[in-house]
């Protein structure tokens, strides 16, 4: 399989499911993909790869896969793009000259209770989409911090409603001192801060979403603003206010 450095766009899907039920998720969403190859690297049996996909390849996969332990699963995809399932967590990079927007358009339906956090850079801007059951409560009690871009690079803070769950997106830059990261030392800093932000909302707790609507919407009451929360205080001191 072929491997670029340069990498354009990553996205990382969290998950604390068990593995059969990731390995499902991440299946039924990917062999619906047009895939060029897939391989599977295991601790106790010889590694494995396929190159033709269809509903009995998914079977042979999910019962091949059960049967011995998968230390991860990666591949590629026809029209650009690589993935990698390791672990909880699914990744998909992009390299410059191979953007895929069939992908990208499809990383929504990943996004779902099995994988509620996902992590994401491009050339523009750091985001994070959270995934939440829906209640009532908690969608009209958040609605008003969301506040929508027209341009890539802008920090934006979109929430609304699909199917059974709220999706939260958050665009944001990180501040001077977070800048040198590079994509994994991002991501890497940024899960456990938005792990934290998805267990807030579910216990309707809101600071983390008012912190990052005062900064999409109001740069001067965003600085103002006194946190009250370790979480708010976190978010508030990563982010770029200029």
């Amino acid at each position: 399989m072929n491997t670029s450095p340069s990498i354009h766009e990553k996205y990382v899907f969290f998950s604390d499911r068990k593995e059969g039920d990731i390995l499902s998720h991440v299946l039924e969403t990917l062999l619906f993909l047009p895939l060029e190859d897939m391989a599977i690297e295991y601790f106790d049996r010889p590694d494995e790869e396929f190159s033709h996909f269809n509903e009995r390849t998914r079977k042979i996969l999910l019962s091949q896969i059960s049967q011995g332990k998968a230390k991860r699963l990666f591949g590629e995809f026809s029209q650009g793009g690589s993935f990698e399932l390791k672990g909880g967590s699914f990744s998909i990079s992009m390299t410059p000259d191979q953007y895929n927007y069939e992908v990208v358009d499809s990383m929504r339906k990943i996004l779902s209770p099995v994988f509620p956090i996902c992590i994401f850079k491009n050339p523009y801007i750091w985001g994070v989409d959270l995934y939440e059951d829906y209640s009532r409560e908690c969608f009209f009690e958040t609605r008003n911090f969301a506040f929508r871009s027209q341009h890539l690079e802008d920090p934006q803070i979109d929430i609304f409603r699909r199917d059974d769950g709220i999706i939260f997106k958050l665009r944001f830059h990180l501040n001077q001192d977070l800048q040198c990261l590079d994509m994994d030392e991002g991501v890497k800093f940024l899960q456990p801060i938005f792990k934290d932000l998805s267990d807030c909302i579910k216990k309707r707790s809101y600071e983390g979403i008012e912190v990052l609507s005062h900064y999409c919407t109001n740069k001067a009451e965003f600085r103002r603003f006194e946190t009250r929360t370790k979480l708010g205080h976190k978010i508030k001191s990563m982010i770029n206010d200029r």
